[in-house]
């Protein structure tokens, strides 16, 4: 195994151990799309109090009204 390789690999563990630390989102609400009814966002909230969404407002403006 390489230099890199070895880097590489131990740099991996790294991030698979720091993500296993990591609390996971809590999903605080499921509003629906006016625009389409057939799809509900996810509205979450991390440990450091902060909110996010994944609808379209919230990931382009990073701002939307379902986090308001």
């Amino acid at each position: 195994m390489t230099k890199l390789q070895q880097w590489a690999n131990n740099r991996v563990q790294e991030h698979k151990e720091q993500m296993s630390k990591r609390t996971p989102p809590k999903v605080i609400a499921r509003p629906q799309s006016k625009s389409n009814p057939n799809t509900k966002y996810m509205v979450m909230q991390y440990a450091n109090g902060d909110i996010t969404c994944n609808c379209p407002g919230f990931l382009y403006k990073r701002k939307c009204r379902h986090t308001a």
